[in-house]
């Protein structure tokens, strides 16, 4: 196929609107539609430069040298840049996401962790999971070039499966929707189709321009990606719009006029440079703005931030365009792409090691808590393999002992591993519910609660949540249902917190060589106030359980003797400090698990 200077516009475009996302740059809440543009880029560049007299063999053999040297690079050089940068625990991130990229895995490992826009956990290596993507598509290019040569209803077929496939998964599992290839190959089928249309002739550049103007239009829309559902979530109706506009403008092409202009120079300058500039520009900007257990850093920290990175991007995106992109490719075969994945597994495997020697024992210790804590939720795979279930059953007790509930936000989550153990030990199962919204989400309110405990026949229910989630109102009138229905209440309170990151503390505190600063028993019971009384009030079948028990005496501790942290960020606790909790936990099952029950549980 002949240049097409337009291509480089639209692929100017998507690169800009996914940097300035990143940036959290005010107008480009929608950037993230970048990356539909560029799936329906290179769908239609696929079809048109796919070669049948040199086949698949010839095929991925171009597609290796146009995007393995600055893939493998990119793995590398975060790697490198992390290992001088960055904490244990965070490098320990960064080498588990390289050893995904180094089999073209990335999205497979982001969709196991965590949603995308989750920023809790370190990913410098994030913007992996769209090249994977794309790359677990190539393998399929050639039997889907020669399937449509067959049947021209195949590709059509195709492209309606895989959208009504990530239509389903986004009500289901919205991870999957985003993560996996067969519910995107819908979006370069959309680019294929123009391709294999536009070869019949030029089409009409007025509506090519208008599609470009709908492109530009879709960051007016209100930010979509963070919710579920077609109109909310992604990719949903913002992706089908984009992914449909992008196909638009690459049939009926951009007029010369809008190309052979000042502006139009820059933009091809920025899509000829754009697959580089996509390489870099993530690991730059979490790098630059890493902080010790702060999760994943998105934005620019004032004007002078916002310049530094801009400069890094452009100057290190420059860089890897003319070394890997220009000199590299020629020298890249089937045996130079295993030796470098090779290479990317060793670093990512050896350098973890190396790099804990370069802290001290106390370090590495603190360095440990994020690790240290409870998996999210039912699990990675209980939402697709039990899509209409609400609640997982934890434990290995089963149900012959009985069933108790454990109801809650993130905190319950943290505390969920130590309450299963201590259930065990009393022969009950533990339901726990997939979603963290009960009680606090309108379609999950309290006879929400009451109609799933009488389902699974439970009669005690521990509720544990945040303090900023507590609707005291709404616990109670579920305590009034529940023990109408003879299902006794125990009520959680909130753990002590704090407002700076927990291990950022003790850290700040080693190097200073000084105790870190306590919060007092007093200043806990501030906290919690004004909810604390009406969940003290000692209604009838209502417990309460008190961790400032065994955290506050008197000040409410942070860490162990052993300096193992009992929180992994400002309030959520790790194994380690859920573990505290047991003897209230042990106590508080124990009991008859029906009404009625003492007001307070003590250890």
């Amino acid at each position: 196929m002949k240049f097409r200077t337009d291509i480089q516009i639209l692929r100017a475009i998507a690169v800009i609107f996914v940097v300035l996302y990143h940036l959290e740059i005010p107008g480009f809440g929608n950037g993230l539609l970048g990356v539909d543009i560029f799936f329906a880029i290179s769908g239609y560049l696929m079809y048109r430069i796919y070669d049948y007299d040199k086949g698949a063999g010839g095929f991925y053999a171009r597609r290796a040298r146009r995007l393995l040297p600055g893939y493998f690079a990119t793995i590398l050089c975060t790697l490198a840049a992390g290992f001088f940068i960055v904490l244990p625990s965070d490098f320990a991130q960064i080498a588990g996401q390289a050893l995904f990229g180094s089999v073209f895995a990335s999205n497979i490992g982001f969709w196991s962790q965590n949603t995308y826009f989750n920023n809790v956990d370190f990913k410098p290596l994030l913007h992996l999971w769209s090249l994977a993507v794309e790359l677990q598509f190539y393998l399929f290019v050639p039997l889907i070039m020669r399937l449509d040569r067959w049947s021209k209803a195949i590709l059509p077929a195709l492209v309606a499966g895989s959208l009504a496939l990530c239509l389903v998964f986004l009500i289901l599992s919205p991870n999957v929707s985003f993560f996996m290839m067969p519910a995107r190959l819908w979006q370069f089928g959309l680019g294929m189709i123009a391709a294999r249309a536009s070869a019949r002739g030029d089409g009409n550049p007025v509506i090519g321009v208008a599609a470009a103007l709908a492109l530009i239009a879709l960051l007016f829309f209100p930010p979509i990606g963070y919710g579920v559902g077609f109109v909310q979530g992604h990719p949903g109706l913002g992706a089908i719009i984009a992914t449909a506009a992008t196909a638009l403008c690459l049939y009926h092409g951009l007029p010369d006029r809008m190309l052979d202009n000042l502006i139009g120079r820059g933009m091809r300058c920025i899509g000829d440079i754009s697959y580089s500039i996509y390489l870099v520009h993530f690991p730059v900007i979490v790098l630059f703005n890493y902080q010790a257990f702060a999760g994943t850093i998105l934005g620019a920290r004032g004007l002078a931030g916002y310049a530094y990175i801009a400069a890094l991007i452009g100057l290190l995106s420059w860089r890897c365009h003319q070394i890997f992109e220009k000199r590299a490719a020629p020298y890249v075969s089937g045996r130079s792409a295993i030796l470098a994945s090779g290479l990317v597994i060793a670093a990512a495997l050896l350098l973890p090691l190396a790099q804990t020697r370069m802290f001290d024992r106390y370090t590495n210790i603190v360095a440990q808590s994020f690790t240290d804590r409870a998996p999210y939720r039912c699990g990675t795979y209980f939402r697709i393999q039990h899509f209409n279930d609400e609640f997982c059953r934890l434990g290995s007790a089963g149900n012959k002992g009985g069933n108790i509930m454990l109801i809650g936000d993130s905190h319950s989550d943290a505390i969920k591993t130590a309450f299963v153990e201590e259930a065990d030990d009393a022969g009950l199962s533990v339901l726990f519910p997939v979603s963290n919204d009960a009680l606090t989400a309108p379609q999950r309110d309290e006879k929400w609660l009451l109609n799933a405990a009488r389902k699974f026949a439970v009669r005690h229910v521990f509720l544990h949540f945040s303090v900023e989630n507590i609707d005291a109102e709404r616990i109670d009138r579920a305590r009034a249902l529940l023990w109408k229905d003879g299902i006794a209440v125990t009520y959680i309170m909130p753990v002590p917190t704090r407002t700076q990151i927990i291990p950022q503390i003790l850290l700040d505190a080693h190097k200073r060589g000084i105790a870190p600063p306590l919060l007092s028993a007093a200043e806990y019971e501030r906290n919690i106030v004004p909810v604390a009384a009406k969940l003290r009030a000692g209604h009838l079948g209502y417990a309460v359980i008190e961790p400032k028990a065994v955290f506050c005496t008197p000040d409410c501790q942070i860490q162990g003797r052993d300096g193992r942290p009992y929180y992994f960020d400002t309030h959520h606790l790790t194994l380690t400090g859920a573990g505290l909790l047991k003897p209230l936990l042990r106590r508080a099952i124990a009991l008859p698990q029906s009404a009625p029950l003492e007001r307070t549980t003590r250890p």
